[in-house]
Formats: C-alpha cells, structure tokens, sequence
C-alpha cells in the first residue's frame, strides 16, 4: 500500500519518456543528492569518472553539509598497479565534462566498492 498512490506502483525510479514514446531510466529518486536546491545524479557523476583512465568503478553519494545540504563525494576503485593516481587531474576532467555543481567535492581512493548479492554497488 505504501508504494502504490493513485493505482500507480512507485518503484522509485526516475526517468523521462522522450517524444517516440521511448522511457530512458535516469536513477533512483532516494539517491538524489540535494545540492542548495539542486539534483545531482550519482549514476550520471559516476559514468563520467568510469570514463577517466585508470579508474575501474566508482560510487558517488551525497555527504551532508551544513551549508549546501548535501555535497556529492566519490569513492573510486583505480586499476592494481599504478604507481599514483591524479585526482586533481580527475577532478579537472570532471569539470569538463559535467555540469560544476555535480564535480564531486572529494574523491577517496579505496581497494574496492561494497557490493550487494546480486554484485551491484552497495549505496
């Protein structure tokens, strides 16, 4: 009962149909982050920082912030065998490519993303 308003079934998931009728899935509305009014994506932060070289997978996620509501972060998997890895490089790619808002404000280097069952990233 708690998920279905109006005979509709509310998954939670966001999206937009475009003009042929075609639905493209954007994300999942409780992992919106809220940053001063703004919505950031994490699906869409994460595809650009996948793209950098050297980085496996990453999560992005919203850590709260006094000021901003919420400020996105990024937690990044980069391949075995570098001898470093430049996020200020990282950083700078991102602000080419994503809106400024949406750049994550840290990026933490870790050994590996925690995973659900089903192998999907733990949020």
């Amino acid at each position: 009962e708690e998920l279905l308003e109006d005979g509709w079934f509310r998954t939670g998931d966001l999206g937009k149909l475009d003009d042929d009728g075609y639905l493209t899935v954007s994300g999942r509305k409780k992992n919106v982050i809220n940053f001063s009014g703004m919505k950031i994506f994490p699906e869409e932060v994460e595809a650009t920082i996948n793209r950098f070289p050297g980085v496996m997978e990453s999560m992005v996620y919203g850590e709260p912030h006094e000021t901003y509501g919420q400020i996105p972060v990024a937690r990044l998997v980069v391949e075995s065998g570098l001898a470093s890895f430049d996020t200020m490089a990282l950083q700078r790619f991102c602000y080419e490519n994503l809106t400024r808002y949406k750049v994550p404000k840290q990026f933490e280097l870790v050994p590996e993303l925690a995973k659900t069952g089903s192998g999907k990233i733990r949020r």
